[in-house]
Order: structure tokens, then sequence, then C-alpha cells
């Protein structure tokens, strides 16, 4: 079958629209879902190239189990399909165990005819138990992850230039001739690497439950997302067509909202683990002194290119006003301090993502010894 799509008279100003609205016509003459949608901004770009794969990494996991469940419903409804959940288009969802369904549907939401509560009943069990069995431990795993890699970026701008540290890969950073894979494998090797104290490991349990908090969450509004898209498809006589738009649509929401709290859970343990690791390896009198690094381009927010470059004092305990008064510094951080739940006119300066699809991070800088050898900080 072929097709032939005709955009004229397309300008600067028409072209989004022009665009979308061919690929909404290709949609209905083909019966396929709309895979053009509008992107949501993807946020700032990543200081370490490590940083980056751990995101995405995480991202294209999870993507690949809302591609298996979205495949499997389609089977079992005998609907048209498309798969774009997954940025890495390359990666197969082979290695995942199918998941399947008794039998098989073949559905037609034009003819009214209802899903029984028995079948209701089967569908969300199978999800259910698909979902348990590849989401178990993910919280645990990616915040022991997002803590190794805090620590470890760390201890190699200890010894090595930053400039040289942005372009390794995960599978390249080492610590105590230790990988990254090998550190990051267990919280016993965590701790025989790192010295994690008892405030440590007690933010590592809270960041974990944040996190498994945010997937029961996902995995609720999956479930209930389901029904709602095919209740409404029956009650309404949908064409497959339309229903399975919805559908996808469906799951594209939640796999956006799953990119969402990966930047922002991880990035954000990433930059506190840098600062436990700071205070762990300092004098306990010591003063410790940060600079904010953000890469500067189109996709920085204002907040972000305000702070870029500023000098910061880390201290123990949260201040009630984060102004300080201090020679080098006039603003504080503490471990944990954050932007949630503040208006972003009131955002102050976080210990690490300063808000969702923020990717800056912290160097030491020494600016009492600059002052002393008459050099300039940063």
């Amino acid at each position: 079958m072929d097709f032939k799509i005709y955009v004229k008279d397309v300008n600067e100003d028409n072209r989004q629209e022009k665009f979308e609205k061919a690929a909404t016509e290709l949609s209905k003459a083909m019966d396929l879902p709309i895979t053009i949608r509008h992107r949501e901004k993807e946020g700032e770009s990543f200081l370490y190239r490590a940083q980056e794969e751990l995101v995405e990494k995480w991202i294209r996991y999870v993507g690949k189990i809302l591609d298996a469940v979205y495949l499997g419903l389609c089977r079992y409804f005998d609907l048209p399909k498309v798969t774009t959940f997954r940025k890495a288009v390359n990666d197969n969802i082979d290695d995942l165990e199918p998941l399947k369904f008794k039998g098989k549907i073949l559905f037609n939401p034009e003819t009214g005819k209802p899903i029984t509560r028995k079948q209701w009943k089967e569908i969300i069990a199978q999800i259910e138990k698909f979902l348990n069995r590849h989401l178990k431990d993910v919280e645990k795993k990616m915040i022991l992850e997002s803590e190794v890699l805090g620590r470890i970026l760390n201890r190699m701008l200890k010894y090595n230039t930053r400039e040289a540290i942005e372009a390794l890969k995960l599978e390249e950073l080492k610590y105590k001739n230790r990988k990254f894979e090998t550190i990051s494998d267990s919280i016993k090797k965590l701790r025989e690497t790192f010295n994690l104290s008892d405030f440590d490991t007690q933010r590592l349990i809270l960041a974990e439950d944040v996190l498994g908090e945010h997937i029961t969450a996902l995995t609720n509004n999956l479930k209930s997302g389901i029904k709602k898209v095919f209740t409404q498809g029956i009650r309404e006589r949908k064409s497959k067509g339309k229903l399975v738009q919805d559908l996808f649509d469906r799951f594209g929401d939640i796999n956006r909202d799953w990119r969402r709290i990966v930047e922002y859970e991880v990035n954000d343990n990433i930059n506190n683990a840098f600062l436990a690791e700071e205070k762990a390896n300092s004098a306990p009198d010591e003063k410790i002194y940060l600079q904010r690094l953000e890469v500067i381009d189109q996709g920085t927010c204002k907040h972000c290119e305000k702070i870029n470059g500023k000098i910061v004092l880390l201290v123990d305990e949260p201040l009630l006003d984060e102004k300080i008064k201090d020679k080098y510094a006039e603003i504080a951080i503490w471990p944990g301090k954050s932007n949630i739940g503040r208006p972003s006119k009131e955002w102050w300066v976080a210990a690490g993502s300063q808000h969702p699809f923020c990717r800056g991070s912290w160097e030491r800088v020494y600016p009492d010894l600059a002052e002393e050898l008459g050099v300039e900080v940063g």
C-alpha cells in the first residue's frame, strides 16, 4: 500500500501545524497511532558523559518494559501497534520474558461489547506480575549506581582535570582499581570502597524509599490508565485506530513521567553523593567551598544560568535562610537542600538537582588559597 502526502505553502510560521496535520492524516489512512507529538523540553546538557549514560540506561530499561506491556496488550486485543517508547531504537525486548495472556481477544470496539470483569482481573493480574518481576529492586540499584558515580567523580577530580573526566564512559570509571560496575554491584562493595557514615546510609535508604514510591505510583497510573482507555473506547465505540492511538498516548505519557523521575532522582543523588564524599575526606573544622558548574547552551534555564560559577559554602545543618555572611560565599548549601515544594520565583541554590531535567554539578574550589596566591577561582 503506497501513500503520497503533499504539503503545500510551508513556511516558518506554519510548518509545525502543517506537518502535524499531515502526520495525522497518514495515521488515519494506515490506521496506526501518531508517533509525532509535541516534545517536552529535554533539559540542559550533561556535564559528564558517564552521568548521561547512567540516566539513559534506566530510561531505556523501563522503556523496554513499557514496550513489552504495550505489545502484549496489542497482541491480546488484536490491535495495530507501533513502538517508539525507547530512545535507543536498536535495543530489543527479546531479553525480557514476554507478557502473555491466556488466549486472545479479537477486539472490535465498534460493537460496544464490554470486556468482562473476569477478563479485566486476568489482564491486570498479568500486568502486575510482569511489572513486579522486572521492576523488583530497581530503586535500590538506581540509587546505588548514582551514589557510586557521584563519589567516583569526586575522587577522580582530585587527581585529574575536569576536561579529562567529562568524556569518560561509565565503563571507563575506576577507583582503587575497581570499575564502576564492580563497586555498584552491592551496598557491601560500596561500603568497602568508600567511607559511608550512618547519615549517608540513612540518606540512601530514604532516597530508595522516595524512588520506590514514584515507581509504585507509576505502575498504578499505568494499570488504571490502560483500563480507562479500553472502557472509554468501548463505551464511545471508538475505531481500532482511535483506541490504539489513545493507548499509545497513555504509554507515551507514562514513559515521559518516568524520564522525569529518572532525570531528577539520579542527578540529585549524584550531586548529594559528591558532597558527602567531599565532606568525608575533609577535616572536621575545614570550610568546604564549592562552585556550581552548568553547561550553558540553548537548553539552560535562567535559574541555572544565574547560579553557574557561583561559589557556595557547604554546611552540616539546614538553615532557615540560605544567605550567609562569609568572605567568599553568599549562599550556603547542605545535604538534602532542594527546591521541592518551592515556587520557581523562590528557588534557592539546591544541593542536588535544581529542578526536573537539571544536570548541573559541583566542583571543589579554594578561594582562600587562591587569594593568597593571587589567582582567580574558576
